[in-house]
C-alpha cells in the first residue's frame, strides 16, 4: 500500500504557487498546491479530467468557470472537464490545497 503525509509536500515560494505530485496512477493524479500569502493558482483548466480542489490550510477564493465561492480548511470544490479553475489565497496565512485529477492530466493538455 502506498501511503504519504502530505506534511511533507508543503513548500512555499515567493515566485508563485508550489506544486508537489502525491500519487500518480494510469487513473488518478494527487498534487498539493502551495499558495503564499497574497498569492494565486490558475487559471488552470483540463478538458479531459474532473477534478477535486480541498482546502487542507488556510482559506481560498475559488472560481470555477463563472461561479465564485470562498472557503476554509476543510471545503472542497468540484471542477468538471473543461473548467477554468482560479484560486486566490483569501487570508493572511499560507494556502495548501489537495488538488486530486481523474484521469491524470494528459502532457500538453493542461492550460495554465
Amino acid at each position: 500500500m502506498d501511503s504519504a503525509d502530505l506534511r511533507d509536500f508543503v513548500e512555499f515560494s515567493d515566485q508563485g504557487p508550489v506544486r508537489k505530485t502525491v500519487f500518480e496512477s494510469d487513473r488518478l493524479f494527487a498534487q498539493v498546491v502551495c499558495v503564499d500569502v497574497k498569492g494565486a493558482y490558475g487559471p488552470v483548466s483540463d478538458p479531459s479530467a474532473d477534478a477535486v480542489v480541498t482546502v487542507v490550510a488556510g482559506e481560498a477564493a475559488f472560481q470555477v468557470g463563472r461561479a465564485r465561492k470562498r472557503l476554509e480548511q476543510w471545503g472542497s470544490v468540484l471542477v468538471p472537464a473543461g473548467a477554468e479553475l482560479h484560486v486566490a489565497n483569501a487570508s493572511p496565512d499560507p494556502l495548501v490545497l489537495l488538488l486530486v485529477t481523474a484521469p491524470p492530466p494528459v502532457p500538453g493538455d493542461v492550460s495554465g
